[in-house]
């Protein structure tokens, strides 16, 4: 026997609008010179850290890893979209290992190579 589907009572409507006493309000709009003075502070705010670069055998089974290590200031998302860009680019496996980037393999001088194309500093 087949379930029955559940009557949306609401009928997609909510029933209690926290924002609903805003929507009569005229609001001024933003002034573009404030908006442009923020984004600028915030970009400012943002600047990442220069990168390290080692490579790492012991632990690891005799396998060579490359480490990535100067990325912990970054946000999280900023990590793992660079990580994601490191393993298409070099096709092979990263990942984080606390707060360093763990690619498969010695890759330092690719690398170096991806870090200017993408103007970030790295020592």
């Amino acid at each position: 026997m087949a379930k029955k589907k559940k009557k949306d009572v609401n009928d997609g409507e909510f029933t209690h609008n926290p924002f609903a006493a805003l929507a009569g309000l005229s609001l001024p709009d933003a002034d573009p010179d404030v908006l442009d003075a923020m984004s600028a502070e915030a970009a400012a705010e943002i600047k990442l850290s220069p990168l390290a670069l080692r490579k790492e055998k012991k632990g690891r089974r005799g396998k060579t890893v490359t480490c990535i290590t100067g990325a912990r200031d970054w946000p999280e998302e900023e990590r793992t979209v660079f990580m994601k860009k490191i393993k298409n680019v070099l096709g092979t496996g990263a990942s984080f290992d606390g707060e360093d980037i763990v690619v498969q393999g010695e890759h330092i001088e690719r690398l170096k190579k991806l870090f200017e194309k993408e103007n970030l500093s790295f020592t």
